[in-house]
């Protein structure tokens, strides 16, 4: 027959491990959530960017090509410490960005956001129709934002494994 010792021993390492889990549970949910959040108001941020970009460079299309090229080094001086990707196409033809060859040609019909691969990183691509035939594209790196939250999970995981803790004594 089984001693009461091993049978409180069982029912303690179940308990421990039922709070180990929901324990880890809370926190892979919370990861799943922040991100989404994260991801989501960036969208938004490169959407609006993108948008707004488009209607500054609207209103100055009349104006010579200077004026533009100065238009899109501020926002893109700006963008830099984002680490974002813009470019401005006319058809198939570049009129701006940070590069002379453009990146994010491939997503130059691109309305709203979209998760793709630019120069090997993973990235969000946002683009918005300024006029027909013109579009604002901005490129979103994954790793920034998803390193930018690693201090909220980490807090998370603590409060969880603190309050595990706290339960088994």
């Amino acid at each position: 027959s089984m001693s009461l010792p091993s049978i409180e021993r069982s029912i303690v390492r179940s308990y421990l491990a039922s709070i180990v889990g929901v324990s880890l549970a809370i926190v892979v949910v919370s990861a799943i959530m922040t991100t989404l959040v994260v991801v989501q108001r960036d969208d938004a941020e490169a959407q609006a960017l993108a948008k707004t970009l488009g209607a500054e460079l609207k209103d100055h299309r009349d104006e010579p090509r200077e004026t533009l090229d100065t238009l899109m080094q501020h926002e893109l001086e700006e963008q830099h410490w984002f680490q974002r990707e813009i470019e401005v196409w006319q058809g198939e033809h570049r009129i701006g960005g940070a590069r002379r060859t453009g990146r994010l040609s491939r997503w130059v019909h691109q309305r709203g956001c979209t998760l793709a691969s630019v120069a090997g990183a993973m990235s969000r691509v946002c683009g918005a129709s300024v006029d027909p035939g013109t579009a604002v594209l901005v490129a979103s790196p994954i790793r920034p934002l998803l390193a930018a939250q690693l201090p909220i999970l980490a807090a998370i995981a603590l409060a969880a494994l603190f309050c595990a803790a706290g339960f088994t004594v």
